[in-house]
């Protein structure tokens, strides 16, 4: 049950990567189901006993996110992070809270290099930080 779970969490990043790189954005129902399928995977993994507390710490950390967020559009008038990151990294981290934390964090410097290479003010989060879930789900897990 876990690796249909994982591989279909996979498939749906996957899209959520082509997505936010061609448009720029997560639509609300492909978020809702990263957040489902990444649920079904932490119970699938540990039962409740598992997905509580990753859901908790995904709640602190991406509230703390939202809020700083919030506060960032307010003092600056335009937006830093996309509230679709967000959603995203939420569904992260309810599958592997480890992974999903050291590869935004990666994503976010990757983002910025590439910012500056690029001479571009933003990119799209999601196709960086994919990769990079992926990556340390593998190197976390002994896969």
């Amino acid at each position: 049950m876990l690796a249909i779970c994982a591989y279909g969490f996979y498939a749906l990043l996957a899209a959520a990567a082509v997505i936010d790189a061609r448009e720029r954005r997560l639509p609300h129902g492909l978020a809702l189901a990263l957040v489902v399928l990444g649920a079904a995977c932490g119970l699938a993994e540990g039962g409740v006993g598992t997905l509580l507390p990753r859901a908790a710490s995904a709640c602190a950390v991406c509230g703390a996110l939202v809020a700083f967020e919030l506060a960032w559009r307010r003092v600056k008038g335009a937006p830093g992070q996309g509230m679709g990151d967000i959603r995203a990294l939420f569904a992260l981290m309810l599958v592997y809270p480890e992974a999903a934390l050291a590869a935004y964090a990666l994503a976010l410097i990757a983002l910025a290099l590439s910012c500056v290479a690029v001479r571009s003010r933003s990119l799209p989060l999601i196709p960086f930080l994919v990769p990079f879930f992926i990556l340390f789900t593998g190197l976390l897990s002994g896969a």
